[in-house]
């Protein structure tokens, strides 16, 4: 039952996200389980594993990079300083996250000072996510939870693409009539920011709606890609989660709506 929570959840996160993860449980007599996942599309040895490891009423996550993968530590290094800020703040409004902090060259970090580091000087990084109190019965809901921060984190800091915060979006892709490309990975990092719940009205719609709504948000470009065309995407100041009503509603207007207004109309306070 544990192995299939974590294969259902990694084809879950797979499908969103875009990333092929694969894991398994492994024995590890410090902790009561650990599970340990990959990118499966990456050459074993040159990328990172992420360890999930289930305390008694809590859970320690850990992502290291593999062992022959030093050639990726630098552009890791600049993409975690240039991304600190947000990441920083996906700590302080995840209220799953009780504790966060980086290893670097062996030493642990729990504040900016590590930034005085060049790429060149680095030879270990690791990152170390600590959980509140999780319900541990509920394998699924807490692996949920996890992956809620750890994919986003992995898009902020893994040089999948050398950009800086989002993926270029917008570009024409020839089809019966015009589509425009939109980057998975900038929807897992937008709602890592805001969460699940309507930037627009504030419902969450598995709240209303049950398991069947379960991460289930549109999230609308405050600048169209039709209009903005193709370009570097902001994952936090380009993008919003919205429900299927309120981002219908913006679209009534062209251009859309904008967020300050349609907090009027629906009366939302944040």
């Amino acid at each position: 039952m544990k192995n299939k929570n974590l294969q259902e959840i990694l084809s879950v996160i797979s499908t969103e996200s875009g990333i092929s993860f694969e894991g398994k449980e492994v024995q590890d007599y410090d902790y009561r389980r650990t599970y340990v996942i990959r990118d499966s599309t990456l050459t074993l040895g040159t990328g990172y594993k992420i360890y999930i490891h289930f305390l008694n009423a809590r859970i320690h996550v850990s992502i290291e990079f593999e062992s022959v993968s030093r050639n990726i530590l630098g552009a890791s290094f600049e993409r975690l300083s240039g991304n600190y800020n947000n990441i920083l703040e996906f700590t302080r409004l995840n209220n799953f996250i009780r504790d966060f902090d980086l290893t670097i060259n062996n030493s642990i970090y729990k504040d900016d000072s590590w930034l005085e580091f060049s790429k060149n000087s680095i030879s270990d990084l690791r990152f170390s996510i600590y959980s509140g109190l999780v319900d541990l019965e509920n394998e699924f809901e807490t692996l949920n939870k996890a992956f809620n921060f750890i994919t986003p984190f992995l898009f902020l800091v893994f040089p999948y693409q050398e950009v800086k915060t989002g993926e270029i979006e917008g570009k024409v892709q020839e089809i019966t009539s015009n589509k425009y490309e939109r980057s998975k990975k900038n929807r897992s990092i937008c709602l890592a920011f805001y969460g699940y719940d309507c930037q627009g009205c504030g419902i969450n719609l598995e709240h209303k709606y049950g398991s069947i709504a379960s991460r289930f948000i549109h999230v609308h470009h405050i600048t169209p890609v039709s209009v903005s065309g193709e370009h570097v995407v902001d994952p936090i100041k380009d993008l919003i989660p919205l429900c299927p009503n309120c981002h219908s509603i913006v679209h009534l207007e062209s251009p859309p709506v904008e967020i300050t207004k349609l907090h009027q109309i629906t009366g939302y306070e944040k």
